[in-house]
């Protein structure tokens, strides 16, 4: 199974995300039997995002705050080793 999720993320001047927001989730995309699953997926990709470390922008040579949207394509795996859902 996998996903893209769009985040919203205001970004410090050391680079480090702020206020991440979940702008579209994955769980958007599929069936209604399929929502619940997918949400995890959008859970997992609000984690790594708020892990991510940025390039700080700047305007007149100084780090300034800003905020950016980006996309995680999110995979998940069956973990019983089959390949199944890869």
């Amino acid at each position: 199974m996998s996903g893209i999720c769009v985040f919203s993320v205001l970004v410090d001047v050391q680079g480090n995300p702020h206020d991440v927001q979940l702008v579209k989730a994955a769980a958007e995309e599929v069936s209604a039997k399929q929502r619940s699953a997918v949400q995890s997926l959008d859970q997992k990709g609000l984690e790594a995002v708020r892990q991510y470390r940025f390039q700080p922008a700047t305007l007149h040579g100084k780090a300034v705050l800003y905020r950016v949207k980006t996309e995680v394509l999110i995979e998940s795996t069956s973990g019983d080793g089959s390949g199944a859902g890869r």
